[in-house]
């Protein structure tokens, strides 16, 4: 559904803020966008995904459960951003890693592995030592 910013009558700063996305639809800031399931892709059709361009990445944890709170599970996440990079020739700008979820800068190297195909090695490695150590989802 495209929603339209409202106007302010007293042409003063406009409360109800709208951000472009692809294709020229608008949405407002406070909504939040879903990527997943019955939704449409964010995804630029034309876009080359391999291109040598720093990527932000957010891997989020099932659920929201915090099992990055565990000191052993967090050593080795951190281990894992920086070996699959290297093991792929992707360029880690910096990753942080809170309780729930995991930033990371990576640009890929444009004759090797797409983006989605880095997150999904990543993502696997993390899945099993997290199920190693206890963790289910």
């Amino acid at each position: 559904m495209i929603r339209q910013p409202q106007k302010n009558p007293s042409n003063r700063i406009k409360t109800n803020v709208a951000s472009p996305l692809v294709g020229g639809a608008i949405a407002h800031r406070s909504k939040r966008l879903k990527t997943w399931r019955k939704s449409k892709s964010v995804r630029l059709p034309e876009f080359d995904y391999k291109s040598h361009v720093p990527y932000h990445i957010i891997v989020c944890t099932r659920n929201r459960q915090q099992p990055f709170e565990d000191q052993t599970l967090a050593e080795m996440v951190c281990e894992q951003v920086v070996g699959t990079c290297d093991r792929v020739n992707a360029c880690l700008g910096a990753f942080c890693l809170m309780p729930d979820h995991l930033h990371m800068l990576i640009s890929p190297d444009e004759n090797r592995l797409c983006l989605s195909d880095i997150v999904g090695q990543f993502k696997g490695k993390i899945t099993n030592l997290s199920w190693a150590l206890g963790w289910k989802g």
